[in-house]
């Protein structure tokens, strides 16, 4: 996305003041540049990949088999919206939600 012309990224927005050009400057190049970022970040990542599979790196073990045969989690998963398996004998809702305020407060924080 820092190539494509117009976006918000500070190396674009840099140079703004001092060609006097505007965020759309030089669409052509901006587009050239960002098809060879993807295509380079793709084949790398492919790459990567390939290699990690080679070295049989994975995302962890065998899955948990008492979650993929347990029918109370399999109707649960199916169901709810935000269900984690993990958290079936002992997760509960909580009583009562945080004030607004209190939910409202990261914001007010970081965008200080």
């Amino acid at each position: 996305m820092t190539a494509l012309p117009g976006t918000p990224a500070v190396q674009n927005a840099i140079r703004l003041p001092f060609f006097g050009t505007t965020a759309f400057a030089a669409p052509g190049l901006g587009i050239i540049a960002s098809v060879i970022i993807l295509a380079f970040g793709l084949w790398w990542l492919g790459r990567a990949e390939a290699s990690a599979r080679k070295a049989g790196e994975g995302f962890g073990g065998e899955p948990d088999a008492t979650f993929a045969t347990d029918e109370r989690t399999r109707e649960h998963a199916t169901v709810a919206r935000e269900f984690d398996p993990a958290e079936i004998l002992r997760g509960k809702h909580a009583v009562d939600e945080p004030s607004f305020a209190l939910a409202f407060l990261p914001l007010v924080v970081v965008s200080s």
